[in-house]
């Protein structure tokens, strides 16, 4: 191989992890325990990170009535969103649920969310579930976290279509012993896909275009 095919295929072979590397986005980060400078309503808020929104939207259930959102702030393991008549603790329990709008995050093309549950104490837990219906919670759990742990995450997958993720409470308090278990949202990190966007890709496929051209040239000189 002569050098000035070393030449190019060398910077071709340098240019590749700076290229898919380039159109990397930042992972939106969703606090919680801040109370959101956008709040259309006391039982729905806007959360936005990177100019990608989620909003949070409180619900009693059964019944569906909307509930006053209340962000608590008791220190680490106890500092989220609950709500105001979310019993003594201003948590979601099994008498109501958290509901999160993600049809901005699909719309962005994020495809999962780790979701940051506090306040689980030993016995309670917090029980995922996806709906299609604004207010309504998800017929079917997809998970549940149980404490030990105070605090713990859970990955969901996003579905295309499907725009709601719902949190509701369970288990028993470990304070009471009742069937009371409560929780707080604290946090919720957004990812999204890692396929190339349409610019590397075509930049990406000239590079590879010109490899193959540098090599039948020096196979036709050789």
């Amino acid at each position: 191989m002569n050098i000035k095919l070393r030449i190019k295929l060398s910077f071709i072979a340098a240019a590749l992890p700076v290229l898919t590397g380039a159109t990397a986005l930042a992972d939106p980060v969703y606090d919680f325990g801040a109370t959101p400078s956008s709040m259309p309503s006391s039982s729905s808020w806007i959360y936005t990170s990177g100019g990608i929104s989620i909003t949070a939207s409180g619900y009693a259930t059964p019944g569906g009535a909307a509930m006053a959102l209340f962000t608590k702030l008791d220190g680490p393991g106890e500092t989220g969103l609950g709500f105001v008549n979310g019993g003594p603790e201003n948590e979601i329990s099994s008498t109501n649920f958290m509901q999160l709008d993600v049809s901005n995050l699909l719309f962005n093309g994020i495809t999962s969310l780790t979701v940051g549950i506090g306040s689980l104490q030993t016995g309670e837990q917090a029980i995922f579930s996806l709906s299609s219906v604004s207010g309504q919670l998800g017929a079917t759990p997809i998970d549940t976290l149980t404490g030990g742990p105070v605090e713990q995450g859970y990955t969901v997958s996003l579905v295309p279509g499907v725009d709601f993720i719902d949190i509701t409470g369970g288990g028993p308090n470990s304070s009471s012993g009742a069937a009371s278990g409560d929780v707080v949202l604290e946090t919720a990190s957004a990812h999204f896909s890692a396929v190339p966007d349409q610019g590397s890709t075509a930049l990406l496929t000239c590079l590879g275009l010109l490899g193959l051209c540098c090599l039948a040239r020096s196979r036709r000189t050789a």
